[in-house]
């Protein structure tokens, strides 16, 4: 398959088409570096200053420099700054705010400790949603990260909303606090797309549990849930 950008347009825009594509298919893209094979191995190109540019971006290792957060985020601009912290090359801090108990109960999803919470999200993401959205195709976020206000509500009145107990959900579904040993980690309940309609078919979901199982080396806990095949999957230090 032949890749070439057209007028208005740079190369990076079918990326992730390459991506999804480079393991079964003969892909030859001449102005994204690194796409054009030759006896069976990786040419590197001399590609547009745009392109070229961009390629040595995703090339380089190190974090880009960011706004530290000393508190909470207490203002609209702060907390969308927040929302902007990339935790990793799919996922931004914003994809894991969202939190139907914060939206009907008016209690701010926020983390105390907003630090600790983008420390271990990277982790969280790096680590586990990553590898799975690589291999599987794009994932959904169906819940994730909780701050201690949203998820005592969640708990309050025997599990009204079916949360644990903040003391149980530190460095799970609670990012920011370490747990009673002292460890951190982060939770996510996730869906992956593709699987869906297999699931759907047959209810098998042990199938993906043992190819997470099998596959992502780095996650720690496993739980699936009966709509969607969602589960929570964590990263624990």
């Amino acid at each position: 398959m032949f890749f070439l950008h057209g007028w208005m347009d740079w190369s990076t825009t079918f990326q992730f088409v390459v991506d999804a594509l480079k393991t079964t298919w003969h892909l030859i893209a001449p102005d994204w570096r690194g796409y054009l094979t030759k006896s069976g191995g990786m040419m590197p190109l001399t590609t547009s200053p745009g392109a070229a540019d961009i390629a040595a971006s995703q090339s380089n290792d190190s974090a880009p420099i960011r706004k530290r957060f000393n508190k909470a985020p207490a203002t609209v601009d702060a907390l969308e700054e927040f929302g902007r912290v990339r935790l990793s090359k799919s996922f931004f801090m914003r994809d894991f705010l969202y939190s139907e108990i914060s939206q009907i109960e008016n209690i701010p999803n926020i983390p105390d400790d907003p630090e600790l919470a983008i420390l271990v999200g990277q982790k969280l993401c790096n680590n586990v949603l990553e590898p799975i959205q690589e291999r599987l195709g794009r994932i959904s976020i169906r819940s994730s990260l909780r701050s201690c206000a949203v998820n005592a509500r969640g708990a309050a009145n025997k599990n009204q909303f079916r949360c644990s107990s903040n003391e149980a959900t530190y460095a799970n579904h609670i990012w920011d606090r370490k747990n009673a040993d002292g460890y951190m980690g982060a939770t996510a309940c996730i869906v992956v797309n593709s699987f869906i309609d297999y699931y759907d078919r047959t209810g098998n979901w042990e199938a993906l549990a043992w190819w997470i199982h099998e596959n992502i080396p780095g996650y720690s806990d496993l739980v699936f849930y009966p709509r969607l095949a969602a589960f929570n999957i964590s990263w624990h230090q």
